[in-house]
């Protein structure tokens, strides 16, 4: 499933946009994916695909890239953690 579709499947809002988030490995397998909205009315679609890799072998992750509908955000309005930080938590080096 892509980014698109994904973004697709967001529960509507009038206060929020629709993003869809896809992982992959370096191979370009798909690893993780994740929607506005899908698990709280706050979550990002980024922060659902990123809470779904749990315990990956972090050698997984190297080489990894995150693809989403909408640029990533770097301020936390709607939390305190917000994608990029929680990301590079997770091993993406290129938010840190």
């Amino acid at each position: 499933m892509t980014a698109i579709e994904l973004a697709r499947k967001c529960p509507p809002s009038t206060t929020a946009f629709s993003v869809g988030a896809v992982i992959v490995d370096a191979a370009d397998n798909g690893i993780s994916r994740g929607y506005s909205r899908e698990t709280d009315p706050r979550v990002h679609a980024e922060e659902a695909a990123l809470a779904k890799l749990g315990t990956i072998d972090k050698a997984r992750l190297k080489g990894s890239t995150i693809y989403s509908t909408l640029e990533l955000c770097s301020e936390g309005r709607s939390r305190r953690a917000h994608a990029p930080s929680s990301s590079s938590k997770r091993g993406f080096p290129a938010w840190s």
